[in-house]
């Protein structure tokens, strides 16, 4: 575990770049289709409102009805139609279907060859994550590199500090892997 009371200001700046980055790993898995029903599939379609796209969670109450549907409980029934076409042409293989102020989003089972697709773009994914994170770390590193050539820091303190960052990095690499495992699973469980 990393001990961040431990961390310099600079080095507690490269934690907080990186935490960043291992945001764009979280959205990147939000948008993969596990089979299961999940709010976040559909929440952040935006809706065509009088020539302005609208978020579906701005103009509804989505809930989790069971592990294959969704019930989106719409404020206004007279935009119906407006989110059934924003539902369809998101083409995430969804069949709908409403009734009054309420669209039921069915979910459909994944093939055994889409959960395998989706394993696949999950890993790629996390090693474009994992990437970035290196590029951050090389990125300092070539700072301190560059401190030290210049005598504004020792070799003992470039090699601690590059000792502390490649620790740092360690640290979210397996956050990294932790995350790719969970959504795989999340992904091949039915």
């Amino acid at each position: 575990m990393l001990k961040l009371k431990n961390l310099t200001p600079e080095l507690k700046k490269i934690y907080d770049q990186m935490e960043k980055t291992m945001s764009v790993l979280e959205k990147d898995f939000t948008g993969l289709r596990t089979g299961r029903a999940s709010i976040s599939l559909i929440d952040s379609i935006n809706v065509d409102l009088h020539g302005a796209k609208t978020p579906l969670y701005q103009m509804s109450n989505i809930s989790v009805l069971n592990n294959q549907t969704l019930l989106v409980k719409l404020w206004d029934k007279n935009i119906i139609k407006k989110v059934e076409k924003a539902l369809i042409d998101a083409n995430l293989g969804i069949s709908i279907s409403s009734e009054d102020n309420i669209v039921s989003v069915k979910i459909p089972l994944l093939s055994e060859e889409r959960r395998k697709e989706l394993t696949k773009i999950a890993l790629k994914y996390a090693e474009k994550v994992k990437i970035m994170l290196r590029s951050v770390r090389k990125e300092y590193n070539d700072v301190l590199k560059s401190q030290e050539k210049k005598k504004e820091i020792s070799k003992d303190d470039l090699f601690a500090k590059s000792k502390a960052l490649q620790n740092i990095l360690d640290y979210f690499i397996e956050m990294v892997d932790q995350a790719l495992e969970k959504k795989t699973k999340d992904i091949i469980t039915l």
